[in-house]
């Protein structure tokens, strides 16, 4: 429906995501976007939470895409998307064979994770704790900072991950990882849309989350 309004909408978008969200969400929806809407033009900033809420407060920001929803006073937040976590093994590991392993196997191999605090981290730990998995049972071997760093570990044979099936498509696209899904276990969360309060979202603004809102249904 906002495609209707492609001709008449106009003016310049000016938001902040979180990591997984601005390098790997965003990227995959922003051309399609500025295609269908040729006279808004946009600025993403990419920050953690808690910069992202000041820069709404603050810096005139008119949302934010963040991973987990946003409990401060004066701000509104909406889930927008949906995300799963999956178990992603190297191409040659005897799992990447597999459409689905137990628990206990996988608790035996190497991991490798992200940081401790991390959304990422933080949704598996949750899950596998719900299962009478404590962390540690986990064979961590490495922990990494960014998610492109635990992906070119799990890629060398490090180790496996758990990562969002968004930050994997192109390596599953070009075979040099599998994503597998544990028996039983499910890593889902959302992406969520926040914004004072107090405003309301201009129409740039408002055609963006719809759009998410579509592409998630795709997924």
């Amino acid at each position: 429906m906002m495609a209707r309004f492609a001709e008449d909408l106009k003016g310049r978008l000016q938001f902040a995501a979180s990591l997984t969200i601005g390098e790997y969400v965003l990227p995959r929806l922003l051309g399609s976007f500025l295609r269908t809407f040729p006279e808004v033009s946009v600025n993403m900033k990419v920050m953690n939470t808690t910069e992202i809420i000041d820069a709404i407060a603050n810096q005139g920001l008119d949302f934010g895409l963040i991973e987990a929803p946003c409990d401060v006073p004066g701000f509104h937040t909406e889930a927008v998307m949906d995300d799963e976590l999956i178990l992603v093994t190297p191409k040659d590991h005897p799992f990447a064979a597999l459409e689905e392993v137990d628990l206990d196997d996988v608790l035996l191999e190497p991991m490798v994770l992200r940081e401790k605090g991390s959304g990422t981290r933080q949704i598996m730990e949750d899950e596998l704790s719900r299962h009478g998995v404590q962390d540690g049972r986990l064979r961590v071997v490495s922990e990494f900072g960014s998610t492109g760093a635990v992906k070119s570990a799990v890629e060398a044979g490090l180790g496996l991950s758990v990562l969002s099936v968004w930050t994997i498509k192109h390596e599953v696209s070009l075979g040099l990882l599998k994503p597998v899904r544990i028996k039983g276990v499910s890593f889902m969360r959302k992406f969520f849309a926040v914004r004072l309060q107090s405003s309301l979202l201009p129409m740039p603004a408002a055609a963006l989350l719809h759009d998410l809102r579509e592409l998630s249904h795709e997924q």
